[in-house]
């Protein structure tokens, strides 16, 4: 199991922050087929909030692509995370509607994104209650033997 590695001194030196810092860089700089099952959760919902927070459901689709979000929205529900799962489910189905490609300059991405055809996803994700990020922080704080170990 790919784990982060923390030190004591560096747990001393920001022990607010430093098993999150951790869990993202994990998160960040992996690709799932070098995550355990049980991880996998965390790595959909931290992409999946990443993207939409940045950009919305149509940055999440073009950047993450819809394969992954398909493999996302069950892990949501793993994760306990319904609420979000059913956002991600319905913008899925909006964009299965129709034949899609990602753009081939800016400027056509933002025309796409102008179009505001995801908008409603993105607001209702916006408003979900409890924010992912702070399931998130919840999941780590109860399994971070899954995410960090503490080295010498």
């Amino acid at each position: 199991m790919k784990r982060a590695q923390l030190t004591q001194s560096a747990i001393d030196a920001f022990p607010e922050g430093a098993h999150w810092n951790a869990f993202v860089n994990l998160l960040g700089f992996s690709d799932a087929n070098q995550l355990h099952s049980k991880q996998l959760g965390a790595f959909y919902a931290f992409w999946y909030d990443s993207e939409v927070q940045n950009g919305g459901h149509l940055q999440y689709f073009y950047n993450r692509g819809i394969d992954e979000a398909r493999r996302a929205e069950p892990e949501l529900r793993k994760l306990d995370v319904s609420n979000c799962a059913d956002i991600l489910w319905n913008a899925i189905e909006l964009w299965d509607e129709r034949a899609r490609r990602k753009p081939g300059h800016v400027q056509q991405y933002i025309d796409d994104a102008l179009e505001g055809e995801f908008q409603r996803f993105d607001l209702e994700y916006y408003s979900a209650e409890p924010p992912l990020i702070e399931i998130l922080q919840q999941h780590l704080e109860d399994n971070q033997d899954l995410y960090v170990e503490i080295v010498k």
